[in-house]
């Protein structure tokens, strides 16, 4: 099942909470989402973000099926701060397992592009090719979330 949004499940409390914020402020721009998020209170966000964390979300990558994939050295730009499993070494920064290949894909070319504003992630993707971008998404387009 290809997803255009995220999937919430087991995403890191600090970063959904973050997320809400921007979208509230218009710091992101989608507009589904800063409809949900506006005039969410801080307290909302806490809880939703804490039952979001709360829910199971394993990632189906080892080393094995590492090894079958394509484009191991784009992912690798990845690994540092989403880790190789699509688990974040940061809790303010996203996990990437339970993402879709399609949003994921949607998600690079918006930092490449400038309209999702991120100064790390737009020097990260400034050079990414279309096929390199494909490549990574399905890197991490696995995991069984529930």
């Amino acid at each position: 099942m290809n997803l255009l949004g995220p999937s919430l499940a087991g995403q890191n409390v600090a970063y959904f909470i973050e997320a809400l914020k921007a979208y509230s402020i218009r710091a992101r721009d989608n507009p589904m989402m800063i409809a949900a998020a506006g005039g969410i209170t801080t307290e909302d966000a806490e809880h939703l973000a804490a039952y979001y964390a709360g829910l199971k979300c394993e990632s189906s990558l080892n080393v094995e099926k590492q090894a079958t994939l394509a484009d191991r050295a784009t992912a690798s730009k990845c690994i540092a701060c989403h880790g190789a499993n699509g688990m974040s070494s940061n809790r303010a920064w996203p996990n990437l397992i339970g993402l879709s290949k399609d949003y994921l894909v949607a998600a690079l070319k918006a930092y490449k592009e400038g309209t999702r504003k991120n100064g790390m992630m737009a020097g990260i993707v400034k050079d990414l090719s279309d096929v390199e971008a494909e490549n990574v998404a399905a890197y991490y387009a696995n995991a069984s979330c529930k």
